[in-house]
């Protein structure tokens, strides 16, 4: 049961850090792009940021809920014969 959620919780932050890191990518892309365009590019890229940022917030939430997890559930010493 624990592990089933660690291991979704897991899957999600690396999703969601990985979104993140392709829509900083893609931010960085137009902001060199608009150095040859005409077009203000300004509201695509603060948008894509802040979607950037939540993806990388909700990434970290999901790591430290299941960081948290983890800390509670392990099991450190011999087993308790009882």
């Amino acid at each position: 049961r624990w592990l089933s959620r660690r291991a979704r919780l897991i899957n999600a932050s690396i999703t969601l850090s990985t979104i993140a890191a392709l829509l900083v990518a893609i931010v960085v892309a137009l902001l060199f792009a608009s150095a040859f365009v005409t077009l203000s590019l300004a509201v695509p890229v603060a948008a894509l940021f802040v979607a950037s940022m939540l993806s990388l917030v909700g990434a970290l939430v999901a790591f430290l809920v299941e960081v948290r997890i983890a800390t509670v559930t392990i099991r450190i010493g011999p087993r308790d014969p009882g």
